[in-house]
């Protein structure tokens, strides 16, 4: 925690290993007793890229005393499962570590965070980590927690791709679409791509479960070499993150941005 006389804003900058991500500090109205995260892994492997990702969550209990904290975690196939575990005022939910010991051998689905101490309210953020290379590093992407008060049924995606190259650097960069119903119901999810040559398309996706995946480079509606942005809508709430994702002969690079909402 961090605190001034004066109004400040921060950013928080991790480095390792050839990696480096940032995430902004949260102010204290973030906080809350559920939040939800889109996309949580472990042991999956990108056929894109040829890397290995997995996951890891950091809870903050916001008036920094104990809370116990219960992570369900939901693939939309199998049958949810939990984890419990005493935050002091911080835990650590390393889905590389917590899976095998929960008797998971690989799982890609969402996380939902609780706090099952009355009047205890929580932030967390994720960071998602590919196995260890040891010629180009890892990457590594963060992203902060969406409460249930940041489902919208509109939200704004500024940028997606897929195999598009850029000119400057030429690296290929596709992206992915995570999604999540922040509220008990489902529905058909209905999105627009506007792309870079003024043309648009559109497509519907209606998901077997409380999460989704819009993966551009296995979409239709959107060709290989085109960028642009995209809309989504539903009837129910959500939330999204969206992943980017590199490919070039000198290594792979990564990146996640939070979906905006109306």
């Amino acid at each position: 925690m961090i605190t001034s006389d004066a109004a400040v804003a921060v950013t928080i900058n991790q480095n390792a290993a050839g990696a480096l991500s940032a995430y902004p500090g949260f102010l204290p109205s973030r906080a809350s007793a559920t939040l939800y995260f889109p996309q949580v892994l472990y042991a999956v492997n990108d056929a894109n890229t040829a890397s290995q990702w997995g996951t890891a969550i950091s809870v903050l209990v916001s008036d920094q005393t104990n809370a116990q904290v219960r992570v369900t975690y939901d693939d939309g196939v199998n049958p949810a499962f939990t984890d419990t575990k005493t935050a002091s005022p911080y835990a650590l939910f390393d889905q590389r570590f917590d899976m095998p010991r929960l008797g998971k051998a690989r799982f890609y689905g969402t996380a939902k965070i609780e706090s099952l101490t009355s009047g205890k309210t929580l932030f967390a953020i994720i960071n998602a980590q590919t196995n260890y290379n040891s010629s180009t590093g890892v990457n590594l992407l963060t992203a902060t927690h969406f409460a249930t008060t940041d489902g919208t049924t509109t939200v704004f995606a500024p940028q997606v791709m897929r195999r598009y190259t850029d000119a400057g650097s030429g690296v290929t960069w596709s992206t992915s679409i995570n999604g999540r119903f922040l509220g008990g119901s489902t529905a058909t999810i209905n999105y627009t791509y506007y792309k870079s040559d003024g043309s648009t398309s559109t497509g519907s996706y209606v998901p077997s479960g409380t999460n989704f995946l819009i993966d551009q480079v296995y979409d239709s509606h959107i060709s290989d070499g085109q960028h642009g942005a995209m809309v989504l809508t539903s009837t129910q709430p959500f939330a999204i993150t969206v992943n980017t994702t590199g490919q070039s002969p000198h290594g792979d690079a990564s990146g996640v941005y939070i979906g905006v909402g109306q």
